[in-house]
């Protein structure tokens, strides 16, 4: 695995040039043998030769390729669980809010209870 991911380090930088010089070879595989040569070079219009290193090839990036999608999918995975343990965290941290809510709710109207009785109170005793 980390071989695999030193290799696709490696891969990603070299990407841009890699392809341009892969893509020249390929243009210029195809010029000596099939105009230059005029289909009498090593490697004639069929380009058979040309199609088994390209065979070769994919069968070198499969690889590879499946290797970086489970490294992405590892990474998505623990993501997901952070994700899944902050969501969590904060459900319990809003039904705390919503108690503590709820316990002030309760005290205001105590409070206003007490008031309103005082308030009556007071109003009966100025009128005496």
């Amino acid at each position: 695995m980390i071989y695999s991911m030193r290799i696709l380090q490696f891969s990603y930088c070299f990407f841009i040039n890699i392809l341009i010089i892969f893509f020249g070879t390929l243009v210029l595989w195809m010029m000596v043998n099939g105009i230059a040569l005029k289909n009498k070079g090593f490697d004639p219009y069929p380009f058979i030769l040309l199609n088994l290193a390209l065979s070769c090839l994919a069968a070198f990036q499969a690889p590879l390729i499946m290797m970086s999608q489970n490294r992405q999918e590892a990474k998505d995975r623990v993501r997901s669980e952070n994700d899944y343990k902050v969501n969590l965290k904060n459900e319990v941290i809003m039904s705390d809010i919503h108690e503590k809510l709820d316990k002030l709710l309760e005290n205001q109207e105590a409070i206003f209870d007490k008031l309103e009785k005082l308030g009556i109170d007071e109003n009966t005793k100025n009128n005496e």
